[in-house]
């Protein structure tokens, strides 16, 4: 990074001229590999059928046995079965815990040769306990069940279940209940090979990361290449997913929050709002910059501990760009810091806790005494710590980087060349982007030179300067708009409003802000909305799911237990705590999804019950990994690709490698930070007892 007063290497981009060869070169690659990947994926979506599992209602009877019967062919030895019905989820992953008065189903799978009129091979049996009120609610398992040879005269699994008309497979249920029932069974009888596809996936990974860090294509396009290889490797593998799975994939309901929210942002960028708080932020701090960056960083954390970080980043982006250029400070590094501290501070917010403290896991967690207070009172104070070392690792690494103006300069290189672009294929410019790249000259020209001293009584005048009030109806419809968005969101009214999801409720709030602001024209404020985030997000899902389906969750979770197990009994809680923040920070930093979370969470549980763990400080792992680790990498937090994103719009360079420098070394300490609480507080203070 280049401190204030050095050249802008950073910035510089190749022209025709520089490089020219070598350049064309490169070109001539990665157009060819593109087009291998695009033909490759094409090919096998052209020609592969999507895949219909075959599905059945089963009317389970008391005490009865149903036979579900096919002639599928299979060409491997494992079978993925889905059950859907009133089934406890928690006596099944955990069957230790089961006694015989529970109410329970038997699944059993066998393969039947009616030639020789015998069973060749059959899987182990499975325990599918029941819920005790069957009307309450329907949950869904899924398991894998292995053939095996029942005689040792057989012939090889994939010989017996694959040739010969004369086989068929048996999917045996014995009711063990004295009531009539009805599950709903999905049958998929050639899954996806576990090794073969984690060895795919993590090519693939490669592939994408090797484009990402080094910047060799936009982002939106590569997500979009990789996730079209992630399908056409599904289609490879005889796993095309259908077109409700497709949709599924890229979590509509999030983008659609992110959109709306967006239109509010830019509306309320018009009026003085933004400035407002920026001139109180900026009066608050006295005029020290680094004090400014710990009062941005601290309402980060804060809002987002309240809301949600996507939230905050957005809202405020505008007011960081407004002080770092006033202040010629390096807008990047602020940037980033405050997305960082909203990571940070996300892990309590009561929008983002449905994913660890999940509807399906209810009962377990009333019988451990685990509640959303009880989630806030043990990560409140892991969360203190971790932003204070935080703070202290950006401080340390960056004070001689907090001042830079090449990266006003690299912004205006940047804009100048992204309109020289477009110019060539005939699209004019947005008067925004005209404005902006004016903007930022005359912004050069008043820090040309040595830096002098920022007087703060002129400074803040300034600031205070721009805040008049133009618009009138437009400020009061922004003011009501946002209020209704923040109250909605509020804990205390969420729990009352448990309906509404955020993405209706910023609908609501932006519907209003239209209304109340009377804007008749919307092509303007469309055409200011980062579209390139939104598609670069919504591929992303696409390739990271579709990684996923390759098995890579599942072998991951299986190294977890085999680790835990393999451990002496008294040192299993530390090694447990030690290795699910690990993973859970790997996995959130690699390709974050919120499946792999479901799995760590029962995962822990299972682990709990295995190995006589106490749960909680196994969950506090999973929470604090899977937050904390989204700062070391610039794709896997939306919080993170929105606030790339406005950087981009604005032309400052918000790159992989840079975000990594700054990130990793604030993960790094901020887990050992969370991962020492921990341990002193359940190893040591024993801060797992019943009143937790």
């Amino acid at each position: 990074m280049d401190s204030a007063g050095h050249t802008f290497s950073n910035y510089r981009v190749d022209t025709e001229d520089n490089n020219k060869l070598p350049r064309k070169i490169c070109n001539i690659v990665k157009f060819c590999l593109f087009l291998s990947v695009w033909l490759y994926s094409s090919a096998y979506l052209i020609t592969t059928t999507p895949k219909v599992p075959s599905t059945f209602l089963v009317p389970v009877l008391p005490y009865r046995k149903y036979v579900i019967r096919s002639r599928d062919k299979t060409h491997q030895s494992d079978i993925d079965i889905n059950f859907s019905g009133p089934l406890n989820k928690r006596l099944i992953t955990n069957p230790e815990q089961a006694t015989d008065l529970d109410p329970h189903i038997k699944v059993k799978i066998k393969s039947f040769n009616a030639m020789a009129n015998e069973t060749e091979l059959e899987s182990d049996t499975l325990f599918l306990f029941l819920l005790a009120d069957q009307d309450a609610m329907s949950y869904k398992i899924s398991k894998q069940f292995t053939l095996k040879t029942k005689k040792k005269q057989s012939e090889g699994i994939h010989q017996s279940t694959s040739h010969g008309e004369y086989y068929e497979l048996n999917i045996i249920l014995t009711n063990y209940h004295n009531r009539a029932f009805a599950l709903f069974v999905v049958v998929n009888y050639n899954p996806v090979s576990t090794h073969v596809g984690v060895a795919g996936g993590i090519l693939l990974l490669i592939f994408f990361y090797v484009l990402i860090i080094w910047d060799l294509a936009d982002r939106a396009l590569v997500a979009l290449l990789t996730s079209m290889g992630g399908i056409g490797l599904l289609c490879m593998m005889n796993a095309r997913p259908q077109l409700t799975e497709f949709v599924q994939l890229i979590h509509l309901d999030c983008l659609m929050y992110v959109f709306f929210l967006m239109l509010i942002v830019r509306i309320v960028d018009e009026t003085v709002v933004f400035d407002f708080i920026a001139a109180i932020t900026y009066e608050a701090s006295r005029g020290k910059p680094w004090l400014l960056v710990l009062i941005l960083c601290a309402c980060a954390a804060i809002f987002s501990a309240i809301l949600d970080n996507v939230t905050m980043v957005l809202l405020m982006g505008p007011i960081t760009l407004r002080l770092c250029q006033k202040l010629a400070l390096c807008t990047t590094i602020v940037l980033m810091s405050i997305t960082m501290f909203a990571n940070i501070g996300n892990v309590l917010s009561p929008l983002n806790k449905d994913s660890i403290l999940k509807l399906d896991i209810a009962p377990f967690l009333e019988a451990q005494h685990i509640t959303y207070s009880n989630y806030v009172l043990h990560i409140f104070p892991g969360v203190i710590l971790s932003l204070a070392v935080a703070y202290g690792v950006l401080y340390g690494f960056l004070k001689k980087y907090l001042y830079s103006r090449s990266t006003v300069i690299g912004s205006i290189t940047s804009l100048q060349i992204r309109a020289d672009k477009l110019k060539k294929v005939g699209v004019h410019l947005s008067q925004y982007q005209n404005n902006r790249i004016t903007q930022l000259r005359r912004i050069e020209i008043e820090q040309n030179g040595e830096r002098e001293e920022v007087d703060f009584t002129s400074t803040l005048s300034d600031l205070k300067a721009n805040c008049i009030v133009r618009n009138i109806p437009l400020l009061v419809g922004s003011c009501i708009s946002l209020a209704v968005l923040f109250v909605l969101c509020l804990p205390t009214i969420d729990n009352n409003l448990h309906h509404l999801t955020p993405n209706w409720i910023a609908l609501f709030a932006t519907v209003l802000l239209l209304i109340l602001g009377n804007l008749q024209e919307l092509d303007v404020l469309l055409a200011r909305i980062d579209w390139r985030s939104l598609i670069f997000f919504a591929a992303l899902m696409v390739l990271f799911k579709s990684i996923r389906y390759l098995g890579i969750d599942y072998w991951t979770i299986k190294t977890i237990h085999k680790i835990v197990s393999n451990t002496r009994k008294d040192r299993q809680l530390a090694v447990s705590i030690l290795v699910l923040t690990a993973v859970a920070a790997i996995e959130s930093a690699i390709m974050p999804n919120m499946m792999m979370k479901t799995l760590m969470v029962n995962e822990a549980i299972s682990m709990s019950v295995d190995c006589n763990l106490p749960f909680a400080p196994l969950l506090w792992s999973i929470a604090y990994g899977s937050s904390f680790g989204e700062n070391s990498n610039l794709i896997c937090s939306l919080a993170n690709v929105l606030a790339s994103g406005l950087a981009h719009q604005e032309g400052y360079r918000y790159t992989y490698k840079r975000f990594f420098v700054i990130g990793f070394p604030i993960t790094v300490a901020t887990l050992m930070m969370s991962t020492i609480y921990l341990l002193i507080a359940h190893l040591v203070c024993n801060w797992h007892g019943p009143s937790a």
